[in-house]
């Protein structure tokens, strides 16, 4: 069984309903079990846009 060190390093897990999560900074990973395996299903940024200096 892999587990979320062996997925995405120092990721933080968070399981919920059957679903599998990663926090890792400021991105989240969904994955699923494939297997023995953890494919990832999709991914979402909430890293903060850079403003344009004047």
């Amino acid at each position: 069984m892999a587990s979320c060190v062996d997925w995405y390093g120092n990721a933080r897990p968070i399981f919920l309903g059957g679903r599998i999560f990663a926090l890792m900074g400021y991105e989240l990973v969904e994955g699923r079990m494939d297997g023995s395996d953890i494919d990832e299903v999709r991914r979402v940024s909430f890293m903060p846009r850079s403003r344009p200096q004047d």
